[in-house]
């Protein structure tokens, strides 16, 4: 089994995971999104960035990647039901990076739904979700994702359940 992912982009942003067993893929998860506006120019953004720290203005193009900082943060706290993105909901009130804490109310939410598919309702066969960021109350991002277990007709996947 090897779990790989790969993806592109920090301000607008899609990857994949998957998961083959014997170098056969059982298992993947599709997500797409990234930032909701234009947060590191301030000319267009003003009435956007009410309430958010100064401090995170003046990183500019980085603002995203520091965004990716909490995300991955969030995405440590994997929910036992759903272990695939993050939990329901997980706040901060500072992100951490290139050692300097960026204060404010992060907020992450994740909310799923299982997409019964042939013969099970089991969460990891088939799902979709979105994911959201928001600071001070401001969404500053945005994912889309879903996957579930794949099944080829000359590779049969039985799923077990308890």
């Amino acid at each position: 089994m090897i779990y790989t992912d790969m993806y592109g982009g920090n301000t607008v942003e899609g990857g994949q995971e998957s998961v083959p067993i014997d170098l056969v893929l059982r298992w993947r998860n599709q997500y797409d999104g990234g930032t909701n506006s234009r947060f590191w120019d301030t000319q267009r953004t003003t009435d956007v960035l009410k309430g958010i720290d100064s401090a995170l203005l003046g990183v500019g193009s980085l603002f995203p990647e520091i965004v990716s900082a909490f995300l991955k943060q969030a995405l440590m706290h994997l929910p036992p039901e759903f272990p695939v993105r993050g939990p329901s909901t997980y706040h901060c009130p500072k992100v951490k990076f290139e050692n300097a804490y960026f204060q404010g109310d992060w907020t992450y939410t994740n909310v799923w739904q299982c997409v019964p598919l042939f013969d099970t309702e089991d969460p990891f066969a088939s799902y979709a979700g979105q994911e959201r960021i928001s600071l001070n109350g401001t969404d500053v991002y945005w994912h889309a994702y879903h996957g579930g277990l794949v099944r080829g007709k000359y590779f049969p996947l039985s799923v077990q359940t308890d």
